[in-house]
């Protein structure tokens, strides 16, 4: 029986970890949409036939001819880069990367971790190998020759390799197929088609949001190249909210350039880009801590016309931020209407975290009850569950410990005015 060295990689944390060969056998169950029937786990974690071995002097049954995946594991070393290229994977032909994706395929779902990762990991490393190697051809063998059951998953894993640098080709594809296997399949090439697009600049990443028709943006920082054109980017078709995970790369990288940016869409465009000042409030903290973000912060809003400056306030949105960070960009705004504006936004939106280390930071027990009144008369009338309104009041005016007679305004404000 001839034996097929199929390539095993264990991925933890997002690194492949590990490479070594394994046996496979070349037999395989005529009926593989029902899934994978030429080999099987055995109770101690490894690799066994389902097909009998007798007859044949090559197959054997000793511990050189069958590892479990921890023993193979143990033996692998690390690839400490993430998509690092395996010299063993590229030496593989196609028909081998195509054998080790269809083996990998029904191990993936394994009750042991170690050996879903590992089965994961070949899947990966085989479909990136073979679609650097192969481009189309690679999705036609699929299309074609995959067994039904499993033809969605290894067309998917392809396309996701195609979209970092064919866009366009996987854009058809994803339509070819979209039909029988619904849209969230086809959708899902979006973030790795736009996080390609980025890396080639603004303009592509622009051109490849409007060929999916998505307003998906790459989150990590690494996807924006060093020379990106954040402004290009902010002047484009995407709405504002859209900005938050470019904007903070921004100002992170350079806070100048980034609030000069920001400020030339809020004055050209009235109402839009007011909530990035948060965002932008984000990056520089990333890099300077929270009382030299927050007071450059303050200092930037005062360039703004008042009337745009107050509605920027109002806007920005302090929830992701950590209590530290909350308190200091409280106490850098100069007035109480300016930290009236800043903390209302969390309590309007029943964000708890946020609304209690904002109020705490006004360290004045008067303006924190005057704040949770003026947030409360906001909701008399509303459609939002009374109840819902009263346990989130509650449990704010206890944990900022106020005095019974501000406790009893505030929850009074939430009653319905007399007809």
């Amino acid at each position: 029986m001839k034996i097929r060295p199929v390539i095993l990689l264990s991925a933890a944390a997002g690194c492949l970890m590990g490479y070594l060969a394994m046996g496979r056998l070349d037999t395989r169950a005529e009926d593989t949409t029902a899934g994978h029937r030429g080999s099987r786990l055995t109770e101690s974690g490894g690799i066994a036939s389902t097909t009998s071995t007798r007859g044949n002097p090559r197959a054997g049954s000793g511990p050189e001819k069958r590892k479990t995946f921890a023993s193979l594991l143990k033996e692998a070393p690390a690839i400490a880069e993430r998509n690092k290229p395996c010299r063993e994977v590229e030496s593989m032909p196609a028909s081998e990367l195509k054998a080790a994706l269809l083996d990998a395929f029904p191990l993936r779902k394994s009750l042991s971790t170690e050996e879903a990762e590992a089965a994961s990991a070949v899947f990966s490393a085989a479909a990136r190998e073979l679609w650097r190697r192969d481009g189309e051809k690679a999705l036609e063998w699929a299309a074609a020759e995959a067994p039904a059951g499993m033809r969605p998953e290894i067309l998917s894993e392809l396309l996701r390799e195609a979209a970092k640098d064919s866009p366009d080709l996987v854009k058809t594809w994803s339509d070819r197929f979209r039909g029988e296997y619904g849209n969230a399949w086809a959708n899902r090439f979006e973030l790795p088609a736009v996080t390609g697009a980025a890396g080639r600049g603004a303009e592509e990443l622009l051109r490849v949001c409007d060929l999916f028709s998505t307003r998906v943006l790459p989150a990590s920082a690494d996807s924006y190249p060093e020379d990106f054109d954040f402004r290009l980017l902010l002047t484009g078709r995407l709405p504002a909210w859209n900005l938050q995970a470019p904007v903070i790369c921004w100002a992170a990288r350079d806070k100048e350039d980034s609030w000069s940016g920001v400020k030339d869409l809020m004055e050209s465009n009235p109402g839009k880009g007011v909530s990035l000042v948060g965002h932008m409030f984000r990056g520089v903290l990333a890099m300077e801590g929270e009382e030299k973000a927050a007071g450059w912060t303050v200092e930037k809003l005062g360039e703004l016309d008042p009337q745009l400056r107050r509605r920027a306030i109002k806007d920005m949105s302090i929830d992701p931020l950590d209590t530290g960070a909350v308190a200091a960009l409280v106490r850098a705004f100069p007035t109480p209407q300016d930290k009236t504006d800043l903390v209302l936004e969390p309590l309007r939106n029943f964000l708890s975290a946020a609304s209690v280390a904002a109020l705490k930071a006004l360290d004045s027990p008067q303006l924190q009850a005057e704040v949770m009144m003026a947030a409360a008369a906001e909701l008399r009338g509303s459609a939002t569950p009374v109840l819902r309104h009263r346990a989130f009041y509650r449990s704010t005016v206890e944990q900022l410990q106020l005095d019974p007679q501000s406790r009893e305004k505030v929850m009074q404000m939430l009653k319905d005015p007399p007809d």
